[in-house]
């Protein structure tokens, strides 16, 4: 779709959350006639402040209809929070309505190459890594980071020149009804996530395999062959398929070998094959291997020079909230790996320290998760299980009671007395069972809405209370 077309009728945005009031101005800009639609009474005074020559030429629907009466609308501009399938948004699109979104707009319009990064977990860490790499070695054109890392997509879309290079992290919620594809589609792991939000797993998988299904012929898919169902997940897909794991060898791709007693990551694309050791890699746990591996094939697929790749890969330190190291503190380490709110990402942090004693701090709301498994290897792990308030945590604590008595482990500790100041708490019940070398891990494997905004609030929360109690000998 053009500018053109969208000038023809009404358009409605749908939630004006912060992507969408960079769409919002974008739109208006265009001179198109627009409608916000929003539940919240304050949208209107932040877009006044971020817009103060804009705000006066948008028609506000304050309250609780937002998705009443669609067909005056010709489009509809949803936001990811609204589910694509809701029966009002498709009864709509039965009366002949066109139901878009911020995502599907930035591909009408983009000038340059895409780069969309998705999966359950890590897609943050690969993108931004992608970022780095084609920052420091593609000298042809700007590398951009967006989606929801970085920056905003249209914040830059009219800087771009076809040689440019745009990165985009993307959730389910923006796959779901995309009609193009980027043109280097990377599908990392995919679990089950947001089933809150997706009626079953299968619709989640379905959102996330129609980044590939709407790819062109020409285009690239670097996808981990260690997906489930793989078969059924590629099924339809007309892309240049690659297919990597972290330590199977073949060719078109790249893999890690550990034979030498080190980690070598391995390339083999456009017929020569070229290694780098991970020594001393600052993004630590094995599970980022399966972010490494596929920002590596992007690279190579830009030329970037291996002697670049390698050297970013090794100072690449991670994002924030992601199994960062806080601080080391009377011989305790302190990790901060907030970011985590399915099971599966705590289960590789407790993977990634082998050997040591971790006091693991879990719990929030769930998204129709499953615990059984990480109540086990939680019990097997740990010394001691600090329990976080809301639903997830209520699913979680019978099951670890289970399970320490299944395995009859009466060392794992399960402490459930935290109360706000949520933090402070958390760590005093901790500190009496600290021994040196022990380790002390933020992974939630739950969301954060029980007791924080989003998961960089109860990352924050943690990083200031371990460092007023250690630093301050609070």
């Amino acid at each position: 779709m053009n500018i053109e077309e969208l000038k023809e009728k009404k358009v409605a945005i749908l939630g004006l959350g912060v992507n969408n009031q960079s769409l919002a101005a974008y739109l208006l800009r265009q001179r198109i006639n627009v409608t916000v639609r929003d539940r919240d009474a304050n949208v209107r005074e932040r877009f006044e402040r971020q817009y103060p020559n804009l705000a006066g030429q948008v028609e506000w629907e304050i309250g609780e209809g937002v998705l009443r009466n669609l067909t005056r609308f010709g489009t509809v501009f949803r936001t990811p929070s609204i589910p694509y399938l809701s029966p009002e948004l498709q009864k709509y699109a039965k009366s002949g309505g066109r139901i878009y979104s911020q995502t599907k707009l930035f591909f009408d319009l983009c000038p340059a190459p895409i780069i969309g990064v998705s999966g359950t977990n890590g897609k943050g860490t690969t993108a931004t890594l992608i970022h780095r790499i084609l920052s420091a070695g593609y000298h042809k054109g700007k590398t951009y980071l967006a989606g929801n890392i970085g920056e905003d997509p249209f914040t830059f879309l009219d800087q771009l020149q076809p040689r440019d290079a745009v990165i985009l992290e993307l959730s389910s919620f923006q796959l779901q009804d995309l009609h193009r594809g980027p043109q280097i589609a990377v599908l990392l792991k995919v679990t089950s996530d947001h089933l809150n939000h997706h009626k079953t797993e299968a619709e989640y998988r379905e959102a996330k395999r129609q980044m590939l299904l709407a790819q062109e012929p020409d285009d690239y898919a670097i996808v981990n062959a260690e997906n489930r169902n793989l078969e059924a997940l590629l099924s339809g897909v007309r892309s240049r398929l690659f297919l990597y794991g972290k330590y199977q060898p073949r060719r078109e791709s790249a893999w890690v070998d550990t034979g030498s007693g080190e980690e070598v990551l391995f390339v083999q694309m456009g017929g020569s094959i070229q290694s780098f050791s991970l020594a001393g890699r600052k993004l630590r746990g094995e599970h980022h291997l399966e972010n490494i591996i596929p920002a590596v094939m992007v690279a190579c697929l830009y030329e970037v020079d291996v002697k670049v790749i390698a050297n970013t890969v090794l100072a690449f330190a991670g994002l924030p909230h992601r199994l960062s190291l806080i601080g080391s503190y009377h011989q305790t380490e302190f990790y901060d790996d907030s970011i985590a709110t399915t099971p599966e990402p705590t289960l590789a942090a407790l993977h990634s320290f082998p050997g040591r004693r971790i006091h693991l701090i879990v719990g929030g709301n769930e998204k129709g998760q499953e615990y059984g498994e990480l109540a086990e290897q939680g019990v097997k792990r740990c010394a001691t299980i600090s329990l976080l308030p809301g639903s997830a945590t209520k699913k979680l604590s019978p099951l670890l009671k289970k399970a320490k008595a299944r395995q009859g482990n009466l060392n794992c500790l399960i402490l459930d007395k935290a109360r706000p100041p949520l933090m402070e708490t958390v760590l005093s019940g901790i500190h009496p069972h600290l021994q040196v070398g022990d380790l002390v891990l933020l992974s939630p494997a739950a969301t954060s809405f029980a007791s924080y905004a989003n998961y960089k609030e109860r990352g924050d929360d943690f990083i200031r209370a371990v460092r007023q109690r250690y630093e301050e000998g609070a």
